[in-house]
């Protein structure tokens, strides 16, 4: 999935799974996801968005990575549990507010940009920077 020179929204609003190559052309392209996000291809969106008002789980395959511009939860309520382990790759990461709930010893890592806003649990998570 692709968008063309121009400013494109796509609401999900149920479970969705990437097996493909979502990419931004030049403006910007951005998921607004009620349901479940699972990136087991590639992402290369302007902004994911969380909406939903409960639990929303986040899954990557092994060897993929979220790298949109802006990853940003709206959410009114529910956590963002992480099913797998995340790696971030150039993202503006806001929690705003809300949690985001790891595995134990799940691995969170923020490859250029930066989190804010919200709260990572358990403690045991481990948390890369680079």
């Amino acid at each position: 999935m692709q968008n063309d020179y121009y400013t494109y929204s796509v609401d999900v609003y149920d479970n969705f799974i990437n097996n493909g190559t979502i990419r931004n052309y030049s403006s910007g392209l951005t998921m607004k996801v009620y349901g479940n996000f699972t990136n087991n291809g590639d992402w290369a969106g302007h902004t994911i968005d969380l909406y939903g008002d409960a639990d929303q789980e986040l899954s990557l395959a092994d060897g993929s990575v979220f790298n949109p511009t802006h990853f940003t939860s709206f959410k009114p309520s529910g956590d963002m549990i992480a099913n797998t382990d995340l790696r971030f790759v150039n993202t503006i990461i806001n929690l705003a507010d809300d949690s985001l709930v790891m595995q134990p010893f799940g691995v969170l890592s923020i490859d250029g940009q930066y989190l804010f806003g919200g709260q990572i649990s358990p403690l045991l998570a481990t948390l890369i920077f680079i």
